[in-house]
């Protein structure tokens, strides 16, 4: 489910957070709240070649999982942000793996890749690899599951902040916010909310 509003302005506080007025409501951080549950962003990455994306995504790794737990996978899995066993994370896009950091259980991380650099990172620690695919993810792109609404573990990430850019350019900025009393991504440049599209709801909080 998702919709629009046009004419919603922001400003930014002194913690460069988004604030906005009427009944939507910052929150730090939006999670699952039950296996199996995802938000779909296809509309976000639609039409961007794998070679000119960008990704940055702050993010916590709750921990304790006993599998992996998708954060973001893009059709055919030529892009994809993954929490693994512990407190593990991986980045991949294309060919170009940064492979199972152990990063400390809830606390803010970077994690991303460039397809412009054709580098993944987990926080500091970067891989550069090869040239990143020329396709576009015209397909089906997740967060909280893969493409196939598996590896969906409730609350093991908590998303922050994830910016998509476009051959260098900011496309996305998706934040969590409470719009009407329910928890979901508002991207801050198209002006839209991105709601769970499975079962139940998500939660916000800070």
């Amino acid at each position: 489910m998702k919709c629009v509003i046009n004419k919603l302005s922001a400003v930014i506080n002194d913690n460069t957070l988004p604030v906005f007025s009427g009944s939507i409501v910052r929150k730090n951080y939006i999670t699952t709240t039950q296996d199996g549950q995802y938000i779909d962003v296809t509309s976000v990455f639609a039409d961007i070649n794998y070679d000119k994306m960008k990704v940055e995504c702050i993010l916590q790794h709750a921990g304790g999982n006993a599998s992996r737990a998708t954060v973001l996978q893009t059709n055919y899995g030529y892009a994809f942000l993954y929490a693994n066993t512990g407190t593990r994370l991986q980045s991949k896009l294309g060919s170009t793996l940064q492979d199972n950091v152990t990063v400390s259980a809830n606390t803010d991380v970077n994690i991303g890749f460039d397809g412009i650099a054709n580098k993944a990172w987990v926080g500091t620690t970067e891989t550069i690899g090869e040239t990143a695919p020329t396709s576009s993810s015209s397909g089906k792109t997740y967060l909280f599951s893969n493409v196939s609404g598996t590896d969906s573990l409730a609350g093991i990430v908590k998303i922050k902040e994830l910016k998509v850019y476009n051959d260098g350019v900011l496309s996305a900025d998706l934040v969590p916010v409470i719009y009407d009393e329910v928890a979901c991504l508002y991207d801050t440049i198209s002006q839209t909310f991105y709601y769970e599209a499975g079962d139940g709801t998500l939660s916000a909080f800070d």
